[in-house]
């Protein structure tokens, strides 16, 4: 079965929708980017309607584990790459790695303020299902434990990943990849 993908831009937010935005949302919306790129100003856009109107946020370990390695790592390589060397790991052992971190889990946090979080909830049959997937080279092992918290809690996703195509869950997007 695949997704149905809805643009982000005019959906009607409600109390009633349960939406798990993924890790590329959190990073547009709170992330270092071009403030003035169309995908920073649509989602950001989006978190404030969906607050306004008290949508329901959901999270997980998953997307905020990938999103503060994300944003740590970004941070490195805009500030930080050419002046502490070209290797992260050296990096991670620098006193500037700590305030970066210390920005990554302030960031997370405020995620997390804003969001209910949901078990992963998989069992032994589930995981292996995932793994045959990635043998396969269908999709990332992250992403396909994002579309089955989804399954599972009937929510819909908030993403720019074009990876996502073919996940089976609504999908609501500003990427022009995934609306067809």
């Amino acid at each position: 079965m695949s997704n149905s993908c809805e643009d982000i831009r005019f959906h009607d937010f409600s109390s009633r929708d349960r939406l798990f935005p993924d890790v590329n949302f959190w990073l547009y919306v709170y992330g270092e980017n071009a403030p003035d790129s169309n995908e920073v100003k649509t989602y950001s856009s989006a978190l404030k309607y969906i607050e306004e109107v008290q949508s329901e946020l959901f999270t997980n370990v998953t997307v905020i584990s990938e999103f503060v390695n994300r944003y740590m790592k970004k941070a490195w390589e805009i500030h930080y790459k050419n002046c502490s060397g070209d290797e992260y790991n050296q990096f991670k052992r620098s006193p500037e790695f700590v305030l970066v971190a210390k920005d990554a889990g302030q960031t997370a946090r405020l995620i997390l303020g804003k969001t209910q979080t949901v078990e992963i909830g998989f069992g032994t049959n589930v995981v292996a299902d995932l793994l045959v997937a990635i043998e396969q080279g269908v999709r990332d092992f992250n992403d396909q434990i994002i579309c089955e918290v989804c399954l599972q809690h009937q929510l819909t996703l908030i993403t720019h990943d074009r990876d996502f195509l073919g996940c089976s869950v609504h999908v609501l997007t500003a990427n022009k990849n995934l609306l067809h």
